[in-house]
């Protein structure tokens, strides 16, 4: 009976409203949606936050739905702070910015490299509650450079366009999954270090630039390609409490979402001959604590099928062994865990002010490397 009284009242209420003409301040045609969001750091120290949206001066893209380049348009605000720069925004956009379909994130290598970045990405995460996850990207150069070469392919909307071309690339292992809300709170860990995707449009200043041996080794900005996408995405930006400290190429990243598990197999080449490796099983990840120091050790198990001619069985396996050594040693340098070592050493301690204690950073740097690689042809 009750539950028919309250019923009764809601049902009066939605006749009511639309009689009586009641306001609706969130209709979608008041709003606008935020695509992508860029933030750069200026010679002034002043924070620049850029969005892309789509356009309100009514262009179009056509009769199949989709948006063309003069269909979204790019605003940027300059204020001290973050956040002034957020309301400088909102003070001048002609609608309601809505931040909560947001498909992309991205920081200059300035901003990233900046120690403010951290206070950065907790306050648009929980001013603005942006808890759907936007992917985060670091870009070698300006942020609104990036946005403003950013355009969405023929016959598709820039966020499906933007989210697509994500997934494409990661499944590729090119790039990592880059949650901005998961590198938020490992950003906050003692356990585990976050990472973000690496992207550039060509020719901008890299982090770390070198020539590539092959596209493996690539970074963006440099590859060799013409095509839809302008902006390229390859490798991963590592980051140390919240904030840049250097670069994975793009086999370095891939070898990295084999050993995280968040892809399963990759394209790999020796000398010339290419091969797709798969893993078998879960890589085994362990940190060993002894009285002489920290031992790393990584047993992975990958079968190897030839696209081309096979290549030597322990060619192949030294090669990767060779690569995989690499990216820890790189990692070791910066004193970055991506891989989470820190989780499995932590878990042989009581409690957290003895894990604390123990300065997992400085021994995880002079750790030494147990690696076993097992390939199956």
């Amino acid at each position: 009976m009750r539950a028919a009284k309250i019923l009764a009242v809601l049902l009066l209420l939605a006749i009511a409203c639309p009689l009586g003409g009641c306001a609706m301040p969130h209709q979608p045609e008041h709003r606008a949606y935020v695509i992508s969001m860029g933030v750069d750091i200026n010679d002034n120290s002043d924070c620049v936050v850029s969005i892309q949206i789509p356009s309100i001066t009514g262009s179009s893209g056509g009769a199949d739905g989709g948006g063309g380049a003069d269909s979204y348009v790019v605003s940027s605000a300059t204020a001290h702070t973050f956040v002034e720069a957020l309301v400088l925004l909102q003070a001048t956009t002609p609608r309601e910015l809505d931040y909560k379909q947001m498909v992309s994130f991205v920081a200059s290598q300035k901003a990233a490299s900046s120690p403010v970045f951290p206070q950065i990405v907790t306050e648009l995460m929980h001013t603005y509650e942006i808890f759907h996850s936007p992917q985060l990207i670091v870009c070698a150069g300006e942020a609104a450079a990036f946005l403003e070469s950013q355009r969405p392919e023929i016959g598709t909307r820039l966020s499906s366009s933007v989210s697509a071309m994500l997934n494409n690339y990661q499944s590729q292992g090119y790039i990592p999954l880059a949650n901005l809300s998961r590198a938020h709170y490992l950003s906050q860990s003692v356990y585990h270090d976050p990472v973000a995707i690496y992207a550039a449009t060509p020719d901008q200043e890299h982090y770390r630039n070198v020539a590539p041996d092959n596209l493996g080794e690539s970074y963006p900005g440099s590859l060799p390609h013409t095509g839809l996408a302008r902006n390229e995405y390859m490798g991963a930006a590592l980051l140390q409490n919240g904030v840049m400290v250097g670069t994975l190429n793009g086999t370095q990243t891939q070898i990295l979402n084999l050993l995280l598990g968040t892809t399963d197999e990759m394209p790999y080449f020796v000398g010339e001959k290419n091969v797709l490796l798969e893993r078998i099983g879960g890589a085994q990840l362990s940190a060993i604590l002894a009285p002489e120091g920290v031992t790393l050790r990584v047993d992975i198990r990958l079968a190897a099928k030839p696209l081309t001619n096979a290549p030597n069985p322990e060619a192949l396996r030294e090669k990767f062994l060779g690569d995989l050594n690499g990216l820890i040693t790189t990692c070791q340098a910066l004193k970055t865990d991506p891989f989470g070592f820190a989780l499995r050493a932590a878990a042989q301690f009581a409690t957290v002010p003895e894990w604390v204690a123990f300065s997992w950073r400085e021994r995880y740097a002079q750790a030494a490397l147990d690696l076993q690689v097992h390939i199956e042809m």
